[in-house]
């Protein structure tokens, strides 16, 4: 199984799937209404330690690593530093909380059509978020990448 994740300081997408890219369940995690960072924060860790209670077989966890954020003309310094504090947020949980690898990876071509595209194509319930849809899309094209991709998407990390 891999769990991938969609991070936000407001909504977190997480999707399961099967070792070969199939759905198999996934979870939204909202924050919006809680009063602030450090609180949505406690909230994310919270429900993503009960989302890995519930799962057996888990083999490896993605969390998305949005490169360009910070330069899109739509968002502040500020989001990005919520949104860094998310994504270390989650990957700090994880590896206190599992012992299968942790990555932050970012894949390029996605978009939010492309994450509905997959989506239709597996015939998933249209009750799921987008948010849940984008962390789909991003472990089921890790999934059926090749090796040699793989080795390359891990090795381009940027931490």
């Amino acid at each position: 199984m891999v769990l991938a994740i969609d991070p936000s300081i407001n909504d977190v997408g997480v999707a399961l799937l099967a070792t070969k890219g199939e759905y198999e369940k996934s979870w939204h995690i909202k924050t919006k209404k809680l009063a602030n960072s450090k609180t949505k924060l406690e909230h994310i860790v919270e429900e993503l330690s009960d989302i890995l209670a519930t799962i057996e077989n888990l083999e490896f966890i993605l969390i998305e690593h949005t490169r360009f954020f910070s330069h899109n003309k739509h968002t502040s310094h500020a989001s990005a530093q919520k949104l860094n504090l998310a994504k270390g947020a989650l990957f700090g949980a994880c590896r206190s909380l599992t012992q299968v690898p942790v990555h932050l990876i970012w894949i390029p071509g996605f978009s939010k059509n492309n994450a509905q595209l997959l989506a239709r194509s597996f015939k998933l319930p249209s009750s799921i978020s987008q948010h849940e849809l984008d962390a789909f899309w991003l472990g089921n094209t890790w999934v059926n990448c090749s090796l040699m991709a793989k080795q390359q998407l891990l090795d381009q990390q940027d931490l």
